[in-house]
């Protein structure tokens, strides 16, 4: 939820055009650790097959891999002061953590 909360920092930041800030932002935790963040709870015993399979790694494909594909392109965006395209970003990064906290919390983490 800190990301969650987190990406809506980023998408304020966006509209005053701190593309320094966002940049800063995604350096450190918790965007900075979602791939370690996201592989942990993969990894944990509380999910099981399928609900590790919804939210995938670094080498499947699922909503945890989406959350990492969108955070490179608020990145990428923000390098290229793309706001436009980081804001899509965020709302898809954003969508994407929802599944992932939903599946979190089916199995009661």
């Amino acid at each position: 939820t800190n990301a969650r909360s987190g990406l809506a920092q980023v998408g304020a930041l966006l509209d005053k055009g701190d593309f320094a800030g966002v940049k800063t932002l995604l350096a450190a935790p918790p965007f900075s650790s979602a791939k370690a963040s996201l592989s942990t709870i993969v990894r944990g015993p509380t999910l099981g097959g399928e609900e590790k399979k919804a939210i995938g790694n670094e080498k499947r494909f699922g909503t945890g891999a989406d959350v990492l594909i969108m955070l490179g392109g608020i990145t990428d965006s923000a390098n290229l002061q793309d706001a436009a395209a980081a804001k899509g970003y965020v709302s898809k990064a954003r969508a994407s953590l929802d599944e992932v906290i939903v599946v979190c919390k089916s199995v009661g983490l």
